[in-house]
């Protein structure tokens, strides 16, 4: 799947996660956290797995890291209270199809 067919499909898979609502009764603040952070950014943002990672897509790591920073900031401001205790881990990376050649 292309980049461009993976961003336009980015609300769709950040919802088909059917592990969410588990992990909310073990974190309670995880899907409150979430939704903050969809609004923050204007993107759809999925969870990885049984969490706690969450994840949105950009086209760019460019823009993927300019997104880190605002989310940085608004952890930093109080606009975005993460659950648990300490800062969240915040990163850009990349997603590379079918591995790096060698």
């Amino acid at each position: 799947m292309s980049a461009a067919a993976l961003l336009a499909r980015a609300g769709i898979l950040a919802t088909a996660n059917d592990l969410i609502v588990p992990a909310e009764s073990v974190a309670p603040g995880l899907t409150a956290f979430r939704r903050g952070l969809s609004r923050v950014i204007r993107r759809p943002v999925g969870q990885s797995g049984s969490g706690p990672t969450l994840w949105a897509l950009y086209s760019s790591e460019h823009e993927a890291a300019a997104a880190a920073d605002v989310v940085r900031e608004a952890v930093s401001s109080g606009l975005l209270v993460a659950p648990g205790e300490g800062d969240p881990f915040i990163a850009a990376t990349t997603l590379v199809a079918g591995g790096r050649k060698r």
